[in-house]
């Protein structure tokens, strides 16, 4: 959770992207001990916000929402803002193939001067995400992987096309 606790040492708010307020405490809970200040420094960014489970996921209307919360937290006295996203939350809005395709409009550069870590977890998941994995990682510069091969390690490096 280093990523978590770098936002505060840096002054920068922290927001978790999920599907749903449940969702959103149970990753608060799950971090509890790795970082004591999330409940009074990280707050919750619903997906409904920008995606609907006929619609999908709109790419307009999420760029419009992280610029209007890095304004707000820098209005509020934050140097930043960092995004943590449950993504396996997005199948409850779309197909995976609609979550790679919304992550290659991103590209690996957000447009905003903020960070962003996208967090799948392909074990809760299933099967579901195996068609775009490749893809998927191809549209995000950089990788961490817990728990890589049976380990404890978490293995980082970044894809190149």
């Amino acid at each position: 959770m280093s990523y978590l606790n770098g936002a505060q040492e840096r002054n920068e708010a922290v927001h978790i992207l999920s599907s749903s307020r449940e969702s959103f405490d149970d990753f608060l809970q799950s971090i509890k001990l790795y970082a004591p200040f999330a409940e009074q420094r990280i707050d919750f960014i619903e997906m409904n916000k920008f995606s609907s489970t006929t619609e999908g996921i709109n790419y307009e209307a999420a760029l419009s929402l992280a610029k209007s919360q890095l304004d707000a937290a820098r209005r509020l006295g934050f140097n930043g803002f960092r995004i943590f996203i449950l993504a396996n939350d997005y199948l409850d809005y779309t197909t995976p193939e609609g979550v790679l395709h919304f992550e290659k409009q991103l590209g690996q550069e957000f447009p905003f001067p903020m960070a962003g870590i996208c967090a799948y977890d392909l074990a809760a998941a299933g099967a579901r995400w195996d068609q775009v994995l490749l893809d998927l990682l191809k549209a995000h510069g950089a990788h961490i992987f817990k728990g890589l091969a049976g380990s404890d390690w978490d293995v980082a490096f970044q894809i190149e096309e």
